[in-house]
C-alpha cells in the first residue's frame, strides 16, 4: 500500500503533459491490423463458417454412425425379441396365431412385422381376419439406413406414429444401437411347437422377420451377414434403452472450430510453427474424443465431425499461410540476393559466351601464342563446344569430330596431356599446342595455343604450361560449380538429372557467398600494406598481417584470430591503434575519431618525426544508406609506408626543363600541334569534337606539347583505323578538362597497372611509359589526371588544367591589337 501511495505521489510530481506514454514512430500504425492479424481473423471466420455450414453431409453421417457404434454397450437388450419364421413354418404353422399367443399369453408389448413377412403371415383359421392392434407391420421408409445398410434411426410418418408409439417406436434420427450379436433370437417353429416358452417375450417387443434367402441382409466390412430383422431389433432395443440422439446445434460446431484456430494462432505467435502444428494435431484428436464424450452423455451431442475437422484444417491453412508463403518468398528472395553478381562472382554470373573467350584471352597473355582457341566440355558429354572470339574461332579448325576420346585431343599414349600437333588447323603444317583443362580429375575444356611461338615456348618451359593449365581448369571448375542453377545438376547420367529444389539451391548459393566472404577476408589479411576494418563501435574485427607486424613492433598485443579469421569484439579498439601508431594521447585519439564521424574523406595522419620507417595513416568511416538516412556501419583504415630515400630502381621518364617556365597559353594550340605531329608521324587521323573558345590554361607549354604529341602518336599508331582516338575539351569555372578516348592503349592490362601509373608515373609498367611521361608533365603543371578503364578495353584519359583568368581588364586603346582576338592578357600593358 505504501509503495502504491509513493508511486502515486511521484506520478503527481510529473507535469501533466508528460504523464501520457511517449508517442513512438509506429503510433500511427496501431489502429491498423497487421497482415498476420488479418489472416488470423480470416482463418477464424473460415473455420467457423465451414463448421456451421457442414458441407460434408455424407461424411458427417458416416462419422456419426461410427461414433454411435463405438459408444454402444455390450450387454444384451431386455426390450426386444427377434422371432424368425422360415417358409416351411409359414406353410405348416399358424403364424398369426402363434404371434398372438406371444402377446396374449406371453405378455409381449407387441409384435412388429418386418416386410416381407407381413404379406405371408396370416391366420390359418381365419385367413381374412385382420391382425390385432398389437401386431403392426413395419411401414416402409420408417427405418433410416446408414452407409453400410444398417439401421441407425427411425423416422415415423405422422399417420403411423400413434400405432407405433404403443410399441415404443418414436422419431429418432440417430440411435445408440444395442449390439446385434446380443439381441435374443428364437424360431417361430419352436414357439408354435411349445419348445420355447412364451414367457421369453414378457415385456419385450417381438420383431418378426422372414428367415429366407429373399430377405435383405446387411453386414459391415469383414463381418458376417445379419438379417434386417436383427438390425431393426438392434436399433429398437437401443431406442428403448434410452439411446435416442440428435444433432447438436450448428453454433457449437462453429464455436469449437473457431476456438481451435484461435488457440493455434496464439501458439504460433508465442511459439513456433512446429508448436502450432502440434496444437493442430491435438485439436483434431480432441475433436474426435470430444465427439465420443458428447454423444455418450447428451441427447443433442452429435457434431458434424468431418466438416468440423475440415473447418479446423482450412482455418489452420489460412492462419499459417503467411508462414508458408513467407518461407517460400524468403527462400526465393534470399536465393536471388545470393545469386546476384558480387565482387568475386562476376566470373560465375557472366554467360558462357563471355567467360570462355575471356579465359582464352587470359591464356594468350600468360603463354606465348599467335592466337588461341578455347572449347568447353559440357557436362556428361564427350564432344567439345567451341566459343569464338571475334575472328578467331571454330572455322579455323580442320578436325571435325570434336571427340575428346580420340586423337588429336589425346597424345600418342592415349593420355589427355599437353602435346603439339600439326594437322589440327586448316592451314597445313601450322603447329597447335593442345592443352586439356583438368581439375580434380574432371575435364572442364580445352585450350589450343596456336603458332610457332607456342611450340617454342612449350619446348623450352613445359612446366610453365602445366601450371597454367591447372590454374585455368580450377577457374573453370569454380565458375561451373558456382553458377549451377535450376535444371543444372552437378553430375550423373542424363536419366537421373533433376532440378535442384529451392532449399538446396539456397544452401548452395549461401555456401558460395560464404566462400566469397572468406575470400574477401583473406584479401584484406594478405594485403602487403597495413589494412584493418573496425565495426560501428570501433572494435577492430579484421586486420592484415602487415598491420599486426606494425602493432607488434610498437608493443600492442594482438589476440589470435578466430576460426573465420576475425578478431573477437573488444580485443583492439580503433583509438588504441591511433595512439600506438601516431603517438597521440587518448584525448587526441577521441578528437580524431570525432573528426572521422564528421568528415566524408576521413582523417590522415603521419608518423612522428624520426620514426623509421615513416608511414601515413588514413581512417575513413563506412556509411550505408537505408530509409533515406546514412549511418555509420564501420571504419576502414590503411597504414602505408613512405620511404624517405628515393628508390634506386625507379628511373624518371621525364623532367621539367628549366627553360620552360609556368605560363598561360591556349590549350587549343597545343592540341592542334599534337594532332598535326600525329598525322605526320603515323598518317592517321584523330577525331576532335567541336570546342568552344581557345581554353587558356596555366602550365609548362613545351613539356605538355612534347608529352601530348608522343602520347597521341602511340595511341593513333595502335588504334584500329575505324576507331581513332577522340579528343574533347570542356571548360569549367576553375579548370579546363581535356578528355582523350583511346581504344588501344592499356589493352589487356589489369586495373592495378593503370592505378600504378597514376600513383607512380615515374615507375610506369612496360607499355605505359608514354602515358607516365604525360602524367608527369601534367602534374608538373599543377594539373590532375584521371583514368577510366573498362575491363582492359582501352581507356579514357581526363586531364584537368588550371584555367587562366584575367586579373585586370585591358582598355581598348591602351594596348595594341592582339593577333588573336580571344587571348586574355595577364597584367597591364604599359608604354615603354
Amino acid at each position: 500500500m505504501r509503495s502504491f501511495a509513493r508511486r502515486l505521489l511521484e506520478t503527481r510530481k510529473i507535469p501533466k503533459p508528460f504523464r501520457a506514454p511517449r508517442p513512438m514512430a509506429f503510433e500511427k500504425d496501431r489502429s491498423r491490423l497487421s497482415s498476420r492479424a488479418r489472416l488470423e481473423a480470416m482463418a477464424i471466420l473460415v473455420a467457423g463458417i465451414t463448421a456451421a455450414i457442414a458441407p460434408l453431409g455424407s461424411a458427417d453421417d458416416e462419422a456419426r454412425e461410427l461414433t454411435l457404434r463405438a459408444i454402444a454397450g455390450r450387454s444384451p437388450s431386455s426390450h426386444v425379441l427377434v422371432v424368425h419364421a422360415s417358409p416351411e413354418t409359414l406353410a405348416e404353422r399358424d403364424c398369426l396365431g402363434a404371434l398372438s399367443e406371444l402377446v396374449v399369453d406371453g405378455h409381449a408389448r407387441g409384435v412388429l412385422l418386418v416386410p416381407p413377412l407381413d404379406a405371408f403371415c396370416v391366420s390359418r383359421k381365419q385367413p381374412a381376419a385382420e391382425p390385432a392392434a398389437s401386431i403392426q407391420a413395419l411401414p416402409p421408409g420408417i427405418v433410416r439406413l446408414g452407409a453400410h445398410g444398417t439401421a441407425v434411426g427411425f423416422a415415423a410418418p405422422p399417420a403411423d406414429r400413434p400405432a407405433l408409439a404403443a410399441l415404443g417406436i418414436a422419431e429418432a434420427p440417430w440411435i445408440v444401437p444395442a449390439p446385434a450379436e446380443s439381441v435374443p433370437k428364437v424360431s417361430l417353429a419352436d414357439v408354435a411347437a411349445g419348445r420355447t416358452p412364451l414367457s421369453v417375450a414378457a415385456g419385450r417387443v417381438v420383431i418378426a422377420a422372414l428367415d429366407s434367402p429373399f430377405e435383405p441382409r446387411t453386414s459391415a466390412a469383414g463381418a458376417p451377414e445379419i438379417s434386417m430383422g436383427t438390425h431393426v431389433a438392434s436399433a429398437l432395443g437401443g431406442l428403448l434403452d434410452g439411446g435416442a440422439r440428435r444433432e447438436a446445434p450448428r453454433w457449437i460446431s462453429a464455436l469449437v472450430a473457431s476456438l481451435s484456430v484461435l488457440i493455434l494462432a496464439f501458439v504460433r505467435r508465442v511459439a513456433s510453427i512446429k508448436a502450432s502444428l502440434i496444437v493442430l494435431g491435438v485439436c483434431l484428436l480432441a475433436t474426435v474424443l470430444g465427439q465420443a464424450i458428447l454423444a455418450a452423455s447428451m441427447v443433442r451431442g452429435l457434431l458434424p465431425a468431418a466438416s468440423l475437422a475440415s473447418g479446423i484444417l482450412a482455418g489452420a491453412i489460412v492462419a499459417l499461410s503467411l508462414d508458408l508463403s513467407g518461407w517460400r518468398r524468403a527462400v526465393a528472395r534470399t536465393s536471388d540476393l545470393l545469386g546476384r553478381e558480387g565482387i568475386f562472382r562476376r566470373v560465375q554470373t557472366e554467360p558462357d559466351s563471355v567467360f570462355w573467350p575471356r579465359l582464352g584471352r587470359l591464356a594468350g597473355r600468360l603463354f606465348p601464342a599467335d592466337f588461341v582457341l578455347v572449347a568447353e566440355l559440357p557436362s556428361s558429354q564427350w564432344h567439345l563446344k567451341f566459343w569464338d572470339d571475334g575472328d578467331v574461332g571454330e572455322h579455323l579448325i580442320g578436325e571435325r569430330r570434336r571427340d575428346v576420346r580420340r586423337r588429336p585431343y589425346i597424345n600418342e599414349h592415349g593420355v589427355a596431356a599437353p602435346h603439339v600437333v600439326t594437322d589440327y588447323l586448316k592451314n597445313p603444317g601450322e603447329p597447335s599446342l593442345v592443352v586439356p583443362l583438368i581439375a580434380l580429375g574432371e575435364t572442364e575444356g580445352y585450350v589450343f595455343l596456336c603458332g610457332p611461338k607456342a611450340e617454342a615456348a612449350f619446348a623450352k618451359v613445359p612446366e610453365r604450361l602445366e601450371r597454367l593449365a591447372r590454374e585455368l581448369a580450377l577457374i573453370a571448375r569454380r565458375r561451373r560449380l558456382g553458377s549451377l542453377g535450376e535444371g543444372e545438376p552437378l553430375s550423373g547420367s542424363r536419366l537421373l538429372d533433376a532440378p535442384l529444389p529451392p532449399s538446396e539451391r539456397l544452401v548452395q548459393r549461401a555456401d558460395v557467398a560464404a566462400k566469397e566472404i572468406a575470400t574477401f577476408g583473406e584479401v584484406l589479411r594478405s594485403s602487403p600494406v597495413g589494412l584493418f576494418y573496425a565495426d560501428a563501435l570501433g572494435d577492430v574485427r579484421l586486420a592484415s598481417r602487415e598491420l599486426n607486424r606494425w602493432l607488434g613492433a610498437r608493443g600492442v598485443s594482438v589476440p589470435p584470430e578466430s576460426a573465420d579469421g576475425a578478431l573477437p569484439p573488444g580485443s583492439i579498439h580503433l583509438s588504441q591503434i591511433l595512439v600506438a601508431l601516431t603517438g597521440c594521447t587518448a584525448e587526441e585519439a577521441a578528437t580524431n575519431m570525432a573528426e572521422v564521424l564528421q568528415s566524408e574523406s576521413g582523417i590522415t595522419g603521419r608518423s612522428q618525426p624520426g620514426t623509421t620507417p615513416a608511414f601515413v595513416l588514413t581512417v575513413r568511416a563506412l556509411r550505408q544508406k537505408a530509409d533515406g538516412f546514412s549511418s555509420i556501419v564501420g571504419y576502414v583504415a590503411s597504414v602505408v609506408e613512405q620511404p624517405e630515400d628515393k628508390p634506386t630502381n625507379v628511373r624518371a621518364l621525364a623532367t621539367a626543363p628549366t627553360h620552360d617556365p609556368l605560363s598561360a597559353f591556349p590549350l587549343s594550340e597545343v592540341i592542334a600541334q599534337a594532332v598535326a605531329g600525329t598525322a605526320r608521324a603515323t598518317a592517321r587521323q584523330v577525331k576532335i569534337e567541336p570546342m568552344r573558345g581557345m581554353g587558356h590554361v596555366i602550365g609548362h607549354r613545351s613539356a605538355l606539347e612534347r608529352a601530348l604529341e608522343a602520347f597521341m602518336i602511340e595511341a593513333a599508331g595502335q588504334s584500329p583505323s575505324a576507331q581513332p582516338p577522340v579528343i574533347s575539351v570542356r571548360e569549367t569555372s576553375t579548370a579546363v578538362e581535356l578528355s582523350i578516348l583511346d581504344w588501344s592503349l592499356g589493352f589487356g592490362l589489369p586495373e592495378s597497372a593503370l592505378q600504378r601509373v597514376l600513383i607512380a608515373p615515374g615507375a610506369a609498367p612496360p607499355g605505359l611509359e608514354v602515358l607516365g611521361r604525360l602524367i608527369m608533365s601534367i602534374e608538373d603543371s599543377h594539373g590532375a589526371v584521371q583514368i577510366r578503364s573498362e575491363d582492359g578495353w582501352g581507356l579514357t584519359l581526363v586531364v584537368s588544367l588550371l584555367r587562366a583568368k584575367p586579373r585586370v581588364k585591358v582598355a581598348v586603346g591602351e594596348g595594341g591589337a592582339s593577333a588573336v582576338d580571344n587571348v586574355v592578357a595577364l597584367g597591364r600593358n604599359t608604354a615603354k
